[in-house]
């Protein structure tokens, strides 16, 4: 009947600070635990009981690190569960089972933000910010101390922001931000640059029914066929009024259904396949 089971206050229980645009990442629910990153002195990341809110587990602070934009990703690589997430200072992994640390990276700029939720895929891990160390792709290798180590294997200049990336078929599919404010598709093995698209600006982008649903700052919602990295538009409209600069909620495909969300307003279009006959 929705009444609330219970609440915690993860700022104040594991000592964290609240930052500049608030706490926005999605958490991630992982069987009986919920993953929060509160990056307070007490814990970087936390595992709640999903039943009654209690911790299971904590992650120790990272420095003086907190906690940033982007969300966590569950994975499974070489035997093990990982949670894969972003400090504001540093792109890392942990046990999914322990929240021991495995790993760490630098991922720093001025502004100490880091917005673009990991990608994974064929045992490697890519982070972006911008006006720093901008896209790096990392192999992640088994260490002797029963730790993971992430080694680098390229770098590229794309400096995502708020869109995050997609990895289809060994393509790496994001938005630029300011050195080059368009989508590109990278090769996912060495970082080289196989397509663009100016059709949008930087923005957001879900992977549904063998296409991308784009929906850029600028209010444009479009639909790309990735095509194993030419990216193809076949459909597009407009959304938002002309001006706007600040459309960055990602848009989401639920049972046919393309959710899109600008500040507080939100729209649900049918985006249904529809049977087709012969005349």
């Amino acid at each position: 009947e929705g009444r609330e089971l219970w609440a915690v206050d993860v700022l104040e229980r594991f000592e964290g600070r609240g930052i500049t645009w608030g706490l926005s990442e999605c958490v991630l629910v992982d069987g009986p635990r919920v993953i929060v990153t509160p990056g307070g002195r007490k814990a970087l990341v936390a595992a709640l009981d999903r039943r009654d809110g209690r911790t299971l587990w904590t992650t120790p602070a990272l420095g003086e690190d907190q906690a940033s934009h982007a969300s966590p990703i569950l994975l499974s690589h070489a035997g093990r569960r990982l949670i894969v997430q972003c400090s504001s200072h540093h792109g890392f992994g942990v046990d999914a089972e322990t929240g021991r640390l495995l790993w760490t990276v630098p991922l720093r700029n001025q502004y100490g933000v880091n917005t673009a939720t990991p990608a994974f895929a064929t045992g490697c891990v890519y982070y972006v910010t911008p006006y720093g160390e901008e896209g790096r792709c990392y192999r992640l290798e088994a260490a002797a101390d029963g730790g993971i180590d992430a080694r680098r294997l390229w770098t590229c200049s794309l400096d995502t922001v708020t869109g995050s990336s997609i990895v289809l078929d060994g393509v790496l599919y994001a938005g630029g931000y300011k050195r080059s404010k368009w989508w590109f598709a990278l090769d996912w093995a060495t970082g080289q640059t196989r397509s663009e698209s100016k059709d949008f600006t930087t923005g957001a982008a879900v992977y549904a029914d063998g296409r991308l649903y784009v929906f850029d700052e600028r209010g444009a919602v479009g639909l790309v066929g990735p095509d194993g990295g030419r990216m193809r538009t076949v459909g597009r409209f407009q959304l938002l009024a002309p001006g706007t600069r600040d459309a960055w909620a990602h848009p989401v495909v639920c049972r046919g259904r393309l959710y899109l969300r600008h500040h507080d307003a939100l729209w649900c279009f049918d985006v249904a396949a529809r049977e087709t006959s012969e005349p």
